[in-house]
């Protein structure tokens, strides 16, 4: 293993769930991807999450990554069966976070949970390691649209912002399940990630008041929030991009970087 205290917990799928932008498969897409993270350049511990493997996938990852736990859920969360609440929830994130759990990580290990369909800027994927050192909290690489079109936010009206490494911050509340930070507030906040939200069948509270279902991310982070005090940082602009319909920030030209990069993997 690597002398280093930096873990990179890496999900991915051989699914194509059509929402992808730039490329038309997903093996393509994620030679792009991983190919940002300037992964060469830091010493990582990383372990590949793998669900419904095929053999492209496993000889891909089996040259970068040497750990791999392959999941056949076909999924990746939820938090209700058979239209209630489930609690532990469901599907291959809820598996890696318990595999994290048993991998008995030291309070200042840096984790590191990222999708396969990120994009980074250069050198940004070294900024949310730093950025993970830094911030008593959670830290995303993302700087989601909706954080200045919705205003639902806990920060949508007011927020901190901090300079670090050159870099300005604020807080948020959603990550699309990408997010990093030391292991002391994953090990802190583990029974709350499963949680699930309360919702039965087509009713949960806030519809009442014509509120829409908060997602999953959402919601984790707002309890920690109030019950611990635990918050979330995000990058202004975003370090990466989730490349998905209506996911891209307009600060950086994402698909110019996307295709300089495949264009060098030639």
């Amino acid at each position: 293993m690597i002398k280093s205290n930096v873990y990179l917990y890496y999900r991915t799928y051989p699914g194509w769930s059509g929402k992808n932008l730039f490329e038309n498969n997903k093996i393509d897409l994620i030679k792009v991807t991983w190919k940002s993270l300037e992964i060469e350049k830091e010493q990582i511990n990383a372990t590949a999450f793998i669900d419904n493997p095929t053999e492209e996938f496993k000889s891909f990852l089996s040259e970068r990554i040497k750990n791999h736990h392959y999941t056949f859920e076909g999924s990746d969360c939820y938090d209700s069966k058979n239209r209630l609440p489930l609690f532990g929830g469901g599907g291959s994130y809820f598996i890696l976070r318990d595999v994290m759990s048993k991998n008995n990580h030291k309070d200042d290990d840096i984790i590191l949970i990222l999708e396969d369909d990120y994009l980074f800027v250069p050198e940004g994927f070294k900024r949310w390691i730093d950025a993970c050192r830094h911030f008593e909290g959670f830290v995303s690489p993302l700087d989601h649209p909706n954080r200045y079109t919705r205003h639902d936010d806990l920060y949508a009206k007011k927020t901190p912002i901090y300079l670090v490494n050159g870099h300005h911050w604020r807080k948020s509340e959603s990550t699309t399940n990408t997010f990093g930070g030391k292991y002391k507030y994953f090990k802190k906040t583990y029974f709350i990630s499963k949680l699930p939200r309360l919702y039965f069948y087509s009713f949960w509270p806030g519809r009442i008041f014509g509120k829409e279902l908060t997602s999953m991310d959402r919601i984790f982070f707002r309890r920690v929030h109030y019950i611990f005090g635990i918050d979330l940082f995000t990058p202004v602009p975003g370090l990466a991009a989730h490349l998905a319909k209506n996911e891209l920030d307009s600060v950086i030209d994402w698909e110019k970087r996307y295709l300089q990069i495949k264009r060098d993997l030639k």
